[in-house]
């Protein structure tokens, strides 16, 4: 695929707002969200995708949510 750079976003923080926002709206819904430090960046797709159908997150914002899980999983530096 082809894009400009006009078409993307330096502000992370606001991506990841949102799929903080979607992850605790909807996956406490059956049961207490798990805290996204409880996994690691390699066990959250699988987690997520193991329950996401069970959720109103968007197809379009799945991504975006797992790839939250996985920038703030238990093993990634920084946070």
């Amino acid at each position: 695929a082809y894009t400009k750079d006009n078409n993307l976003t330096k502000d992370l923080d606001s991506l990841y707002s949102k799929a903080q926002e979607l992850f605790k709206n909807n996956c406490a819904i059956c049961h207490p969200a798990h805290p996204v430090r409880e996994f690691t960046a390699n066990q959250w797709p699988s987690m997520f995708k193991a329950m996401v159908d069970r959720t109103a997150i968007p197809k379009m914002d799945r991504y975006l949510v797992t790839q939250y899980l996985q920038k703030h999983a238990k093993d990634m530096k920084g946070e």
